[in-house]
């Protein structure tokens, strides 16, 4: 942004103090914040300037910059600085009046916000096949649509975290950035960090289509939880650590700024799962004082099986759905089991079969608890 502001940000005395136009004092520094969600960046502008002892006056003007007028500011320390004004049919000037009591080098700082920075975040996750720490990376995508030439700036994205104690989260991309106007550059901004890994191998008789599903959890400890807290959302791909000539798959990264996030990596063809209805019976049979049936207990008995042809032993979750009526009887405890929901983990060798029998008890009418 080096040619917007040497260019444009001037200081001159006051003509009545002094003819002399003063440049400011070398390059100083320039740093975009960006913010997900917006094409509007906040831009800082740090210069040193030399003023006079008295009045003088700064200069600030723009032509082709997509700069919101309403929000430009500036701050000058040990100076009193008066409101900007703009003169005579010159929208895109401002003008503020100084005072200081002596002469004095001070640091000017002018912010305002710039639009046209449209800008992604894209992530890159290598997995191993069989779980463990994966490694993730990510880039910013800055493309430059502000209008003007954005020239040794240093580029951090800001993230907004949720709640009431709501913290703030800055990438500071690791170099000075030009980027022209038009000009489209990508930069790595999160250093590759291991990410906790878990594969698990899912069945529900309501879910999935009947398949096995192949499910990657992510997990990330506390310690490298602050190194990349509040990572913003963006796209994701997955490629398989061992060989990422293609990717895995094609999805969003969103931590929330919480520890883990899953991705459905797809069916597994490899596990098959066999679920079958052996027995239905219906029993405690009740009636009313006419003699129609007004509950009874329906008992089902199912067998699951299921294959694994993969070279690595697995624990396959298996999902069944119950209802508030129903009783729940297994040869394996459930891990985890609620008013509408048993969870089973079933180990399964490679290349073996394992099994999985429960009976269900469905209570209906007078016989509902």
């Amino acid at each position: 942004m080096r040619c917007l502001v040497l260019t444009a940000l001037t200081l001159c005395y006051a003509t009545c103090y002094a003819a002399d136009l003063v440049q400011l004092a070398g390059a100083g520094r320039t740093v975009l914040t960006l913010y997900p969600g917006q094409t509007r960046a906040l831009v800082r502008e740090t210069r040193q300037v030399t003023l006079p002892a008295g009045d003088s006056s700064l200069w600030f003007s723009w032509t082709t910059a997509k700069i919101d007028a309403a929000t430009v500011a500036l701050s000058v320390p040990n100076a009193t600085v008066g409101e900007a004004v703009r003169p005579a049919g010159q929208d895109k000037t401002f003008v503020w009046r100084l005072s200081t009591a002596s002469e004095n080098t001070v640091t000017a700082v002018l912010t305002y916000m710039l639009d046209g920075c449209r800008w992604q975040p894209n992530y890159r996750l290598w997995i191993p096949a069989a779980g463990g720490p994966a490694r993730l990376e990510g880039f910013l995508r800055l493309t430059n649509e502000t209008g003007v030439d954005l020239a040794g700036v240093s580029v951090q994205a800001a993230v907004v975290g949720a709640g009431p104690e709501a913290v703030t989260q800055l990438y500071t991309l690791p170099e000075v950035c030009t980027v022209a106007q038009g000009e489209t550059c990508t930069w790595p901004f999160v250093a590759a960090a291991d990410v906790g890994s878990t594969v698990e191998y899912r069945y529900g008789a309501d879910q999935y289509g009947g398949n096995v599903e192949r499910v990657l959890r992510l997990s990330l400890d506390p310690e490298t939880q602050r190194a990349v807290a509040l990572l913003p959302a963006g796209s994701l791909t997955v490629y398989d650590a061992a060989d990422d000539s293609a990717p895995l798959l094609l999805a969003n990264l969103n931590f929330g700024g919480g520890y883990g996030m899953e991705l459905d990596l797809g069916p597994e063809p490899d596990i098959v799962v066999h679920r079958k209805l052996m027995n239905m019976a219906r029993s405690n049979i009740e009636q009313d004082r006419i003699g129609k049936v007004c509950g009874s207990d329906t008992q089902e008995d199912y067998e699951i099986q299921v294959r694994n042809h993969l070279t690595t032993p697995i624990d396959l979750r298996i999902t069944e759905l119950l209802t508030s009526n129903w009783e729940l009887q297994s040869d394996l405890a459930p891990y985890e089991k609620g008013p509408t929901v048993a969870r089973f983990a079933l180990p399964v060798e490679p290349g073996a079969q394992a099994g999985l029998k429960f009976t269900l008890v469905k209570h209906s009418g007078t016989r509902v608890p």
